[in-house]
């Protein structure tokens, strides 16, 4: 039996390729330029076919304008994929800022049932002498027997305002009051000397007498009413 001779292997084999081949004018065969590569032997996996990405990179000579998305925009297509359309967003946010630009009402301090600003009505306010006098004078023409309570403060003061409430609770029928606000009837306060306040001077069938009452104790106060009274 005769062997054959193995060939050797020929070095920088070229991989096998189909030429395109194209026959010109003249009948004679013309390689084509573009060469298909040989193709690889299929193997058990196929693999998939490599994606070009785009070229994202900017040129000047681009005739489209650059798309370039805001924060506020990236936010607004979050919330429309999570079931919220974007139409609903804008009015959400308008109602948030709205409420966030509106001040907070302040709920108005309640006054305690013993304590009455000063300069309320409830007591009429004398601005002179001549007219504190003329007042006691007139009720004493009408009625002969009273009682004045002069209550002297200040606004600022809260033993004031406690004499004050005190003072406008009574509903004696023979006690009138009357007030001086010092801030602005300081006359009177020297007229009377009265230098403490609240102070509550008394004038009876229209004379002023010594008895006095200092401070904000309301019961000695009511104690010092109901003596004179009787």
């Amino acid at each position: 039996m005769v062997r054959k001779k193995a060939e050797a292997p020929v070095k920088n084999a070229v991989p096998a390729a189909v030429a395109l081949a194209e026959q010109d004018e003249d009948g004679e065969e013309v390689v084509a330029e573009n060469k298909i590569q040989a193709v690889p032997k299929a193997t058990g996996k196929r693999k998939a076919p490599e994606q070009e990405l785009p070229d994202e990179t900017p040129t000047g000579n681009s005739d489209e304008p650059q798309r370039t998305e805001s924060v506020d925009a990236k936010l607004a297509d979050k919330s429309v994929g999570q079931g919220q359309s974007s139409i609903d967003v804008a009015p959400a946010a308008l109602s948030a800022a709205e409420a966030a630009s509106k001040p907070v009402a302040k709920k108005p301090k309640k006054t305690p049932s013993n304590e009455l600003k000063f300069s309320d009505d409830r007591i009429p306010e004398i601005r002179t002498v001549e007219e504190l006098l003329r007042t006691v004078e007139a009720r004493k023409a009408i009625e002969g027997n009273t009682l004045f309570a002069v209550e002297f403060g200040v606004k600022r003061g809260k033993p004031c305002q406690v004499v004050h409430a005190y003072l406008s609770s009574l509903t004696l029928a023979k006690l009138h009051t009357l007030k001086v606000d010092h801030d602005r009837s300081s006359a009177i306060s020297h007229k009377y000397n009265v230098s403490y306040f609240p102070t509550v001077k008394f004038w009876r069938n229209g004379v002023i007498i010594a008895e006095e009452h200092r401070g904000a104790d309301t019961e000695l106060l009511g104690k010092c009413i109901k003596k004179l009274l009787k």
